[in-house]
């Protein structure tokens, strides 16, 4: 998994997902050959879920990338602005 596509303040739960991901797939590997069906919806399930949350981070990623380079553009016509991080803006209003 390339790293450089999250921030590097979320790489804790990168490395969390990724190693659930990586359990998971096992389980499913186990549940597949001994055809328990329910296992094998309930696993990927979860799998899902990780995957989500994985690309919910890079989402983020991109977005900060957006507004930098807007800020730059800005930034670059003679207008002062900072970067504002809206995710934080979004935890804070969901608080």
């Amino acid at each position: 998994m390339n790293i450089d596509q999250f921030l590097k303040n979320d790489l804790g739960t990168v490395a969390k997902e990724a190693k659930c991901l990586k359990d998971l797939q096992e389980d499913l590997k186990e549940k597949v050959a001994a055809c328990d069906t329910e296992g094998v919806y309930t696993v990927c399930k979860d799998i899902q879920k990780s995957t989500q949350v994985l690309v919910e981070l890079k989402a983020k990623k991109d977005r900060q990338i957006e507004l930098t380079q807007i800020s730059q553009k800005l930034h670059d016509q003679g207008i002062l602005c900072t970067v504002v991080r809206r995710y934080e803006n979004a935890k804070a209003q969901t608080s």
